[in-house]
């Protein structure tokens, strides 16, 4: 990240950050676990602002669509990874979504009648810190796309192009943490931007009324030519940037 942070964990139920001002700020209790692991894995402590903060200005069913989207795109590059023997590096893509993501998206479950996805998202995440076979992880990774294909919102095609332009400006900005002073800084950002396009590619796949999203969405893929980011980047920040805003732009007139 940008800026460096250190948690100091003073007592089982608290935290305190301290930041790169020196000036400490008490961290909310619930989260000290998932912090602390998130420190411990090397990778996306302090991730959730940047990526839940876009959704905020959107209804609460886009919001749920957004952060499903967020979630099956950790889980689509956690899978690259693992199946290619990365398990270490797939652990963290399969930690957020059961630590952070879910706690977007409870109440929008409990609302639909979705039942089971905490307990299903740890057990998947516990398999793979585990290093299970491959084929134990797939069927817990099914069954948990299985719960998030019933959650995700019936969105009018315009609903759904703003979330995905969230999504994709989502995927810009950890593209450009991940390459923060122009070389390879944060592998995990680089695997989370392109779990997000691959993801925001699939919806526009899947739906013909955004048909005008998919050129430019198959250009901007070029800038992941793997799971594992090459250490200078295939595109630049810039680059991917102006691609991004076009999409964005193009998001807006769909009709």
């Amino acid at each position: 990240m940008s800026q460096t942070k250190m948690k100091l964990w003073v007592s089982l139920g608290a935290s305190v950050v301290m930041g790169a001002n020196g000036m400490a700020v008490a961290a909310e209790p619930q989260h000290a676990h998932s912090a602390m692991m998130q420190v411990a894995q090397g990778g996306e402590g302090g991730e959730a602002g940047h990526e839940h903060g876009g959704f905020e200005s959107l209804s609460e069913d886009q919001s749920l669509a957004g952060n499903l989207m967020l979630l099956r795109g950790h889980l689509l590059v956690g899978s690259e990874l693992y199946t290619a023997g990365r398990a270490d590096d797939a652990v963290i893509h399969y930690l957020h979504p059961a630590e952070e993501i879910y706690n977007e998206i409870a109440a929008g479950l409990a609302a639909r009648g979705v039942t089971g996805m905490a307990t299903d998202l740890n057990a998947l995440s516990a398999a793979v810190k585990g290093k299970k076979p491959q084929a134990e992880v797939a069927a817990l990774q099914t069954k948990v796309e299985a719960a998030v294909a019933e959650a995700q919102p019936k969105l009018a095609t315009p609903a759904l192009a703003q979330v995905l332009a969230t999504v994709l400006q989502t995927a810009a900005d950890e593209y450009a943490i991940a390459y923060e002073g122009g070389s390879l800084s944060n592998a995990a950002e680089y695997q989370d931007a392109r779990g997000f396009v691959w993801t925001a590619e699939s919806e526009v796949k899947a739906n013909p009324a955004l048909a005008s999203l998919a050129e430019g969405i198959a250009d901007l893929k070029a800038a992941w030519p793997g799971a594992v980011p090459p250490k200078s980047p295939a595109m630049s920040v810039d680059e991917v940037s102006a691609k991004v805003a076009a999409l964005v732009e193009r998001c807006a007139e769909v009709k």
